[in-house]
């Protein structure tokens, strides 16, 4: 029998305890790397090699050499549509709907000639095409999308490799073929050039083209066929970490929890009831309020509320994960309370905007208040996800939490 005052073994040991816990999370994603290069195993067959192929020329010459338009969304189209058969197989109907959103935010370079409106149009449709792809479920997921898209190029560029080789390998004349079309172009535009250049009337007969071009239309076709080629073989088995939620935190005692979040829920909806009057007011609420002009009203106070609903969402973020969620009080309580908040927030976001809306309306639209008019209603839609996500914690503090960030 052991004496308590003696410590054992394992007691005088702690440090290899430690370091035997630590590297728990690299092992976790070694293992998810390698469970995701062996789901691309399988070589890229022939046909869906050709495919992919023909995209990323197709879309290089409706880019390379032409101003931003009808190409630029057709190219768009070109490259997402290889993504759409593995997403059907899987019955992936959010990826899908994801991946129609970028292809509409592509659509808007044809429609609209402003370059900035098309600059943010792409950046958006390249950063929801990404988390189509790559099934991002979560917070986590969405933000390691980028890494999780050029992990999948890296995959599915040996499985290419593997299918070219099976191909050439089981059809002993391709290699051949390939060989004497590539020496029958040599001959004919290095003769053709020859010759052109020694007769005026030959030269007519042929078509001129810049050799600069046809290389620089290469070069693109080459970088988005390898696009394309992710496309293709990346839904098909997503990164294993797509849904990887946030690890659920202890949840807090009931008063410790409520005191903070009924506090800011007591100043935002207080706030909100003082705006109602002024919401409804319009210009006639800012033309009686001495010494206020439209621009002032909107400026001065339009970067304070953008920064309150910020802080309210972390707010929601915070407490959403730490709320007493064991019994059905601290359930209704975190309902009720988070709840509260998120709607609460919506009405700031709709303050902040009548704001804006007056000013626009006294002084004309200009592109920095259109950015700031589409940047509020974002942190209006994570509000109403927060309210959801407070709502949802009567089930699972985790998935809540997910849902609050």
């Amino acid at each position: 029998m052991t004496h308590p005052s003696i410590p054992t073994a394992a007691a005088r040991q702690p440090s290899r305890q430690v370091a035997g816990a630590l590297p728990r999370l690299p092992e976790q994603a070694t293992q998810a790397l390698r469970t995701f290069w062996r789901a691309g195993s399988p070589a890229v067959p022939p046909v869906h090699l050709g495919l992919v192929t023909a995209a990323g020329l197709v879309a290089a010459l409706l880019v390379v050499g032409h101003r931003p338009g009808l190409g630029v969304a057709l190219a768009g189209l070109v490259l997402v549509a290889p993504a759409v058969p593995a997403l059907v197989r899987r019955r992936a109907v959010a990826d899908l709907t994801t991946l129609v959103l970028s292809a509409t935010l592509t659509a808007v370079v044809a429609v609209r000639a402003a370059g900035w409106v098309q600059w943010l149009c792409v950046l958006g449709a390249v950063g929801t095409a990404l988390v189509a792809t790559t099934s991002g479920r979560s917070v986590p997921g969405v933000l390691l999308a980028p890494a999780g898209w050029t992990a999948g190029l890296a995959r599915a560029l040996p499985a290419a490799v593997r299918g070219a080789r099976r191909t050439a390998g089981g059809r002993g004349r391709v290699l051949p073929l390939l060989a004497s079309a590539g020496t029958a172009v040599v001959l004919v535009v290095v003769l053709g050039a020859l010759f052109a250049s020694a007769d005026t009337v030959f030269a007519s007969l042929v078509p001129s083209f810049h050799l600069g071009g046809v290389v620089g239309r290469l070069v693109v076709g080459v970088l988005l066929a390898l696009v394309a080629l992710t496309n293709l073989h990346l839904p098909a088995a997503p990164p294993p970490w797509a849904g990887t939620t946030l690890p659920a935190a202890r949840p807090a005692r009931r008063l410790e929890w409520a005191i903070p979040v009924l506090a800011a829920d007591v100043v935002v909806l207080a706030f909100v009831l003082v705006q109602v009057g002024a919401l409804l007011g319009g210009s006639r609420h800012v033309l009686q309020t001495a010494g206020l002009t439209y621009a002032q009203y909107a400026r001065q106070g339009f970067w304070r509320l953008v920064t309150a609903s910020v802080l309210t969402l972390a707010v929601v973020a915070a407490a959403a994960r730490r709320a007493p969620v064991t019994d059905p009080r601290g359930r209704l309580l975190a309902r009720v309370a988070l709840g509260a908040l998120g709607v609460g927030t919506l009405g700031v976001v709709a303050s902040a905007l009548r704001r804006m809306d007056l000013y626009v309306d006294a002084y004309g639209l200009t592109r920095t208040r259109l950015l700031a008019v589409a940047g509020e209603p974002g942190a209006g839609r994570r509000a109403r996800g927060g309210a959801g996500g407070g709502c949802a914690l009567a089930g699972r503090v985790g998935a809540a939490s997910g849902g609050a960030g």
